[in-house]
């Protein structure tokens, strides 16, 4: 048995190790072999380049990914942001309207109060000129003090104490002034009296306009010898001074 290929070339014996035009068969497996490997490793060359741009493009889906997760939570924490800072402006707003409303309020108030003083004032003066105007031998007044129970212990704007104070030593000086200069004009008038006591100094007495304990009193220095409860005349040369009241 002959080794090798088989021959196939017509008159293969006689043409034996001589040049032919006809490659041998040998020869054409030995190309057909060849382009096959050359085929392969282009096509493993060319898998190659396609298995590294599927690893690129992998690669790249990957970090796409990773950047739109990113991305992702940047936005959720920018709209978490966003609102929060919608949040708080809708707080200022909310304050920036109360301030407003707080503003507008006191404003309100010192105006009140402003037309509240005006109008005291005014009639602070209408009062004195009412006093001037009226010259009464006597007038009292006082400040109000809270009573337990009462329905005005519950309203606003109660006056300080300080204020009434001032108020009272106003209106009781004018009032002072006036009764001092009508009892002045009384000197050297007659007056009848009712005595209710005898001290050391005299008889003690009132006029018909002075209520006991409350308003003034007439002083007899020599009316010892009268009775508490007797009325007595005097005569103009009786009443020799008139001082007043202490305020």
């Amino acid at each position: 048995m002959q080794e090798g290929f088989i021959d196939l070339r017509r008159n293969a014996s006689t043409e034996t190790g001589a040049d032919s035009f006809w490659p041998s068969f040998t020869d054409i497996m030995m190309v057909v072999v060849m382009i096959f490997m050359i085929a392969s490793v282009v096509l493993m060359l060319r898998n190659w380049d396609l298995v590294q741009a599927l690893r690129d493009t992998i690669e790249s889906e990957r970090q796409a990914e990773a950047l739109a997760l990113t991305m992702t939570e940047t936005s959720a924490t920018l709209e978490e942001q966003l609102a929060q800072a919608q949040h708080e402006n809708s707080e200022l707003r909310m304050r920036l309207m109360r301030a407003s409303e707080i503003n507008r309020n006191t404003s309100e108030q010192l105006s009140l109060q402003q037309q509240q003083l005006l109008s005291l004032q005014a009639e602070k003066q209408q009062l004195t000129a009412n006093l001037q105007q009226a010259q009464l031998d006597r007038v009292g007044c006082f400040t109000y003090s809270p009573v337990a129970g009462a329905r005005a212990n519950e309203l606003d704007g109660a006056v300080p104490e300080e204020v009434k104070e001032e108020r009272w030593h106003r209106f009781m000086q004018t009032q002072a002034e006036i009764s001092s200069e009508r009892l002045r004009r009384k000197i050297g008038s007659a007056q009848q009296v009712l005595v209710d006591e005898i001290t050391d100094e005299g008889a003690v007495a009132r006029s018909k306009a002075d209520a006991p304990e409350i308003d003034g009193i007439v002083l007899i220095r020599d009316g010892r010898q009268l009775l508490p409860g007797c009325l007595v005349e005097l005569q103009g040369t009786k009443v020799t001074a008139a001082p007043g009241y202490a305020v």
